[in-house]
């Protein structure tokens, strides 16, 4: 199967293409990179780095891993929430989209757990989100994971959302690099030409298929889901590298940096980062194909991206719990996700760029506030919850919610403690 509307067998023609289309309305022909807008540098604060305990980092991932291993029940379906106050009611809500990011981090988890169980776990869990992929009419061939309010307990209508079946192709492609063969290609390649139908000429994506309103569904725009759409389709150019879906994803991210070209603020958008950081390689080697302005408008996105999440780091007195964190209030995944896409960012900004040596102390702070924030000991063992405590005056629906445990906030700070071990590994064998 090949994406739509790709022309083959000129693949790479249709690559430049593509990439040329998404930068003429923005960017000028030109032999170099042109100067980016707010590229001078400003004096950045110096953040004193601290020293992460290896055997620590380590047993802080194979206890998040076993939390994710024992709730995965025998039918694949995880236990979705819980709260460690027991006279605290948790509402029967599911999300097919984090149950593929859970996968996703479990496999992350696998490459240095290297354990079976665990690995029998997310092949588990890959079954279930298997169990609810089906075609879509509008695309011969396409086919998308599809939430149902049956399994969500939510009042909203069947529907494919963009993101669950980004994340869904990059999960099930991530455990084929352990498992292989749990999901056939052509059931990837049925993914990913839903993803491709769900873009449209500009490379934006539309969030949202609803088939009793029509189809796609423009009502509604995800920050995350073309991050995570675009993720998926390199991962499967990765595994299908003679189909086409490149383009659609670089074509993706061209238009989020096109957008946001410019603004004196963007979001926090870690998947574009972990998207970006997956496709450079690919980009490089294209280089010769690609107008010479596409690696260097996605650095720049990324210096953007790098910059917000920068300036959203809070500093507390040493000791306290928040100490390290993103926000005021406690809360622990909005910091894994930010260190997440700062680890990404640490494999997109060249040498030399001062963000550097911020994201990497900023990093470092993080990855001391998750290891002091996860749960060490009962029956949540290595669990995260959503903030580190009940804060004072706080609204009381957030002091309930403060002591819940939702299977995101573990996939998040799972992967970003798995990616400080990968780093530490590779640092230590002299991989740049």
């Amino acid at each position: 199967m090949r994406a739509r509307g790709l022309q083959t067998p000129s693949t790479r023609s249709a690559l430049r293409k593509v990439c040329a289309l998404a930068l003429i309305t923005a960017v000028p022909a030109c032999s170099k990179p042109m100067p980016l807008d707010g590229e001078r540098e400003t004096a950045r604060p110096r953040l004193q780095a601290r020293s992460i305990d290896r055997l620590a980092l380590e047993k802080a991932i194979a206890a998040a891993a076993s939390y994710l291993e024992h709730a995965v029940g025998d039918d694949g379906r995880f236990v979705y929430r819980v709260n460690t106050d027991p006279g605290t009611l948790v509402a029967p809500r599911y999300n097919m989209l984090r149950h593929a990011g859970t996968i996703w981090s479990m496999c992350d988890a696998h490459g240095i757990t290297r354990n079976a169980e665990q690995l029998s776990a997310a092949v588990r869990a890959a079954d279930f989100l298997r169990s609810h992929i089906a075609p879509i009419e509008a695309e011969s061939g396409a086919q998308a994971v599809w939430s149902d309010p049956a399994i969500s307990h939510r009042n909203h209508r069947v529907q494919a959302k963009l993101g669950g079946s980004g994340l869904g192709l990059a999960a099930l492609l991530a455990l084929n690099d352990h498992a292989p063969g749990t999901t056939p290609l052509a059931e990837l390649q049925g993914l990913g030409a839903f993803l491709v139908y769900m873009q449209e000429p500009d490379g934006r994506f539309v969030s949202k298929y609803i088939p009793s309103r029509g189809g796609k569904d423009d009502s509604w725009q995800s920050l995350y889901y073309p991050g995570e759409a675009a993720l998926g389709l390199v991962m499967l150019h990765e595994a299908d590298p003679r189909s086409g879906w490149l383009e659609p994803a670089i074509k993706a991210l061209l238009y989020l940096a096109e957008s946001r070209r410019g603004a004196p603020r963007v979001p926090p958008d870690h998947w574009a980062l972990i998207a970006t950081a997956r496709a450079l390689p690919h980009i490089r080697a294209e280089a010769s194909l690609l107008p010479v302005e596409t690696e260097h408008r996605l650095v720049h996105h990324a210096r953007q991206i790098v910059d917000a999440m920068l300036r959203e780091h809070v500093r507390f007195p040493e000791g306290d719990a928040r100490d390290g964190g993103f926000t005021a209030d406690g809360r622990i995944t909005p910091a894994a996700t930010r260190l997440e896409g700062l680890q990404a960012a640490m494999k997109i900004l060249p040498d030399g760029d001062p963000r550097r040596e911020a994201a990497q102390s900023v990093i470092d702070q993080g990855i001391s506030f998750l290891l002091r924030a996860q749960i060490d000991s009962g029956p949540h063992r290595g669990a995260w919850t959503r903030a580190v405590k009940p804060r004072e005056g706080a609204p009381a629906g957030f002091d309930r919610r403060a002591t819940e445990i939702r299977i995101d906030y573990v996939q998040h700070s799972l992967s970003v403690l798995v990616n400080a071990k990968n780093a530490e590994s590779s640092a230590r064998a002299g991989v740049h």
